[in-house]
């Protein structure tokens, strides 16, 4: 089962090399891709609808929903769904750090701006935010992860694939890497790692 630093390692490196997730390949970096993705990728279940509607949805499926009141307080790994006025969608993202009770650490997609929002979104965004308007958290099943944090520089596996990450926690952003004596555009290799897997990667000299 996936851990909630695993996929928390994930959305954080979409966060930053600027780029998202498009689950249903329809209108780009929606909020709502975050959660579906996960909810498919890692637990095995589609989420459906608008932002608003995935505290519903995830009940639909067994996952476990917790609806915002006194004394709730997110932990890293949630999914926020809130109201925004004005929007019948809502919106939505992930908890990156246990809440003080006061704020919530989160990644967000398409919080950008944009004019067209609605028809392309905005990438993954790290974000502040106060419990105003919130209306719920998913909690995934996350498994446990008894591992002692080891920073280490190199390609990082997890369940859906393949990123690298520096020596210092960081990611890289439009760089290029010497990995055993090799340039590579960082991201491009990511991408490669995905589709093919490190063991055709190596097998053909290039990882």
């Amino acid at each position: 089962m996936a851990t909630v630093r695993e996929v928390l390692d994930f959305i954080v490196y979409l966060a930053k090399i600027g780029s998202g997730v498009d689950n249903d390949q329809m209108y780009g970096f929606q909020c709502a891709d975050i959660p579906a993705y996960i909810s498919y990728h890692y637990f095995g279940k589609w989420l459906w609808g608008n932002a608003i509607d995935l505290l519903n949805s995830a009940k639909a499926q067994g996952f476990d929903v917790i609806y915002e009141g006194d004394g709730v307080i997110a932990k890293a790994g949630d999914i926020f769904v809130m109201e925004v006025p004005g929007s019948p969608y809502g919106h939505t993202g992930i908890v990156i750090e246990d809440s003080d009770g006061y704020t919530l650490k989160t990644i967000e997609q398409n919080i950008d701006g944009n004019w067209d929002f609605l028809e392309v979104g905005g990438p993954a965004r790290f974000n502040t935010r106060s419990y105003a308007g919130m209306v719920g958290y998913i909690r995934f099943p996350y498994g446990s992860d008894t591992s002692t944090p080891v920073q280490r520089e190199g390609w990082i596996q997890d369940s859906v694939g393949w990123y690298f990450k520096n020596q210092d926690g960081t990611y890289p952003f439009n760089a290029w890497k010497n990995i055993d004596g090799n340039w590579f555009d960082s991201i491009l290799m990511a991408m490669l790692l995905r589709i093919l897997g490190s063991r055709t990667m190596k097998a053909s000299g290039i990882g």
